[in-house]
């Protein structure tokens, strides 16, 4: 026959003989040689690694697929993440807060702020509020993010998109598993 037999787990196929591991020591009584090619003989116990390594078969082929087929997930919030020169991070603030995002249980106006450098070259046709066409600009920047309810995403992205500076304003966005 035509060489060991395999069996998939974790990175990849794995020899069940001459392999050694923990994987075969727990898995496997031992293995015996016919014709050259070596055989596993698998331990018939149901031992806590054969019940996990049942129930993660069971998991990602049944019920995982079932899962994202017939459940979309929803998300309830986003975090959105702007990025603003410093001496408009106030305004985009305000602009948060006055329209209900950052808003966490009992506190409102709540963000979170990092500053950094901002980089980019204005091309042909751009009408940059800082800056020169063709030419690299640096800006002292700030990175605001605040928690949004997606009912109101698109209102806060027309007051942010309003309120900025730039004319094509740095946006991040991501969904959030919050359960608030």
């Amino acid at each position: 026959a035509g060489g060991p037999l395999r069996f998939a787990y974790g990175g990849g196929p794995r020899r069940c003989a001459g392999g050694g591991g923990v994987f075969s020591k727990i898995l496997f009584l031992g293995s015996i040689s016919l014709s050259g090619s070596f055989f596993c003989i698998m331990a018939m116990s149901f031992s806590a690694t054969m019940v996990f390594f049942l129930f993660s078969f069971a998991i990602n082929s049944y019920i995982i697929p079932v899962i994202s087929v017939n459940t979309p997930m929803v998300f309830r919030f986003v975090k959105i993440a702007v990025y603003t020169p410093l001496t408009h991070a106030n305004a985009i603030r305000e602009v948060f807060g006055e329209n209900g995002t950052g808003r966490i249980g009992n506190y409102d106006y709540c963000s979170f702020s990092t500053k950094g450098i901002g980089r980019f070259r204005p091309l042909k046709g751009a009408n940059p509020f800082l800056g020169k066409e063709d030419e690299i600009e640096e800006v002292e920047e700030e990175r605001i993010e605040v928690i949004c309810k997606a009912e109101d995403f698109d209102i806060i992205m027309a007051a942010i998109r309003k309120a900025h500076p730039y004319e094509e304003p740095a946006i991040d966005v991501y969904p959030l598993l919050n359960e608030q």
